[in-house]
């Protein structure tokens, strides 16, 4: 409507469009880069801390970790999904609510 703030469309008016909440934010291992090539984390990276569950069926859990520039690791809650790619993602999601909690992001934190 005229004079109203532009606002984000609906999810539902896009099928095709993810919903506006923590998976509508950029890809965070993106972030993550963005954030070691600016200097606010030193490093990052993956720890596979289990892989579980029959071949056909694993499960594979991942903690996504940051070294922050006064030498702080800084480790995200655990992950699991079926491929240690889908781990990482989720990994570095929770990494990133992490470093928010920290003040090290201008982003707000998900309660998980």
């Amino acid at each position: 409507a005229p004079g109203q703030p532009a606002v984000a469309p609906d999810a539902a008016a896009q099928p095709d469009a993810a919903p506006l909440d923590a998976t509508s934010r950029p890809e965070a291992r993106m972030v993550l880069n963005e954030l070691r090539q600016n200097g606010i984390v030193v490093d990052f990276g993956y720890e596979l801390r289990d892989h579980r569950g029959p071949s056909h069926q694993p499960v594979f859990v991942v903690v996504a970790w940051a070294t922050t520039r006064d030498g702080s690791r800084l480790e995200g809650e655990p992950a699991e999904a079926p491929s240690k790619k889908a781990a990482q993602r989720d990994a570095a999601e929770r990494l990133l609510d992490r470093l928010s909690e920290h003040g090290l992001l201008g982003r707000p934190c998900v309660v998980r």
